[in-house]
């Protein structure tokens, strides 16, 4: 009996001591908070495919909880990820804002259509900080005409009205494969992923006039690690099989815009240099063309050898075939791609679109182990956040679809 009861003693002191260990960590977790008051209407940046952006603005006399800071800026809460401003324009302080809540930001996302005003409470006059034009950005919840949305630190309402903002469908991965011109399209009649490059010319010229940001695999995978911020009219292009063609005809084009893609190439097929160039034949980018189109290009994986089916059942090798022949053919495209120059690392290439789009869950353990992060199917969609990584979708680009598809596919409302 006493035993039990020296037994009952110290466990009640080892929970009253952990009691007071978590009750003690909170406070001093408070405490660590570091707030700022900004002194005067202040911008905020975001640095969004290697350019500072303005996304937003801050209220003189409003005070949000400072993240980070560098020699010249205070970095906040802004989206899915951080913003900042000029630290002259901010002076620390011991008191927080009154509405510092913790909200988790849900799945849902707006494009903002014009600069929208953040006010702490609906129904206020004024507000206290300013959301740029055309930013995605995550919402805690809807709450009749307004999404509740966190910054700062802080949680606020803005307006849901269409004027004022537009639910976000997702980011469009586009598909492309072989091209050629014009007059030479009647000779692929049957292949609807071979398209004009008149059409294709016609495509980017829309996205530059509107602008849209062409964005790298990178960023997408940032944006869905909830690292990084983007723009509503952002869009990614991606080439698979690396044909030459896209070296001879999309290249060019991408680079007279500023713009960037991305290459899946088949790891086997990457010779030295391309063939003689033949616009009446599929042929291959080489390392030469790879390593000339580095700063158009990305370069990454459409597996080395997998790009095959099994005659008998006609499965794609990468269903057919077990986990450890799909990781040491995926390691061996991998050093294959960084051959090129314009690959710096072996470890960049960990980006994968599966042949013919299809997959299984041996596939999708298999690349996860051979070092791939990302991965993408043909199934029609957009990336949303909260998407499995290894399971993306895209939306292919036919040569039966006019201009008015192509703005619907980036738009959304296909």
């Amino acid at each position: 009996m006493i035993r039990h009861k020296k037994f009952f003693i110290r466990y009640l002191f080892f929970v009253i001591f952990l009691l007071g260990f978590f009750i003690f960590s909170d406070q001093v977790n408070a405490n660590e908070l570091r707030y700022v008051l900004v002194t005067q209407d202040t911008i905020l940046y975001d640095e969004i495919s290697e350019q500072q952006v303005v996304v937003g603005k801050l209220v003189k006399d409003q005070v949000f909880i400072i993240v980070s800071e560098d020699e010249s800026y205070y970095y906040i809460e802004f989206g899915n990820h951080t913003a900042y401003f000029v630290k002259s324009h901010g002076v620390v302080i011991n008191e927080g804002p009154t509405n510092h809540e913790i909200q988790p930001n849900s799945n849902t996302v707006i494009i903002t259509q014009r600069p929208v005003t953040v006010f702490q409470n609906i129904g206020d006059e004024a507000g206290f900080a300013l959301l740029g034009r055309n930013m995605r950005y995550p919402v805690i919840e809807k709450v009749g005409d307004y999404y509740r949305i966190n910054i700062g630190g802080r949680t606020g309402y803005i307006s849901a009205k269409p004027n004022f903002v537009k639910q976000d469908h997702g980011v469009p991965v586009l598909m492309y494969h072989h091209m050629v011109e014009n007059k030479d399209l009647q000779l692929w009649a049957g292949n609807q992923m071979v398209i004009a490059v008149e059409q294709f010319q016609e495509q980017i010229a829309y996205l530059a006039k509107n602008g849209y940001r062409t964005i790298k695999l990178s960023e997408l995978e940032a944006y869905l690690n909830h690292e990084a911020n983007l723009t509503g009219n952002t869009v990614v292009l991606t080439f698979d099989d690396g044909y030459l063609s896209v070296y001879q005809y999309a290249v060019p084009i991408l680079r007279k815009y500023g713009y960037h893609a991305v290459n899946f190439a088949i790891g086997i097929r990457i010779r030295q240099a391309a063939e003689p160039w033949d616009p009446y034949s599929l042929q291959y980018m080489g390392l030469k063309e790879m390593n000339e189109a580095g700063d158009v290009l990305e370069h990454q994986h459409h597996t080395y050898m997998m790009h095959l089916r099994v005659r008998e059942t006609n499965n794609p090798f990468m269903i057919e075939f077990d986990e450890s022949a799909i990781i040491a053919d995926l390691e061996l495209g991998k050093i294959q791609i960084n051959k090129s120059s314009a690959v710096q690392d072996v470890s960049e290439v960990k980006y994968l679109a599966y042949p013919w789009g299809q997959y299984d869950h041996e596939a999708i353990s298999a690349s996860i182990t051979a070092g791939i992060s990302m991965a993408f199917t043909t199934e029609p969609g957009y990336v949303q956040l909260g998407m499995e990584k290894m399971k993306l979708p895209r939306q292919g680009i036919a040569q039966s679809h006019p201009l008015h598809y192509f703005i619907k596919k980036i738009e959304g409302t296909f």
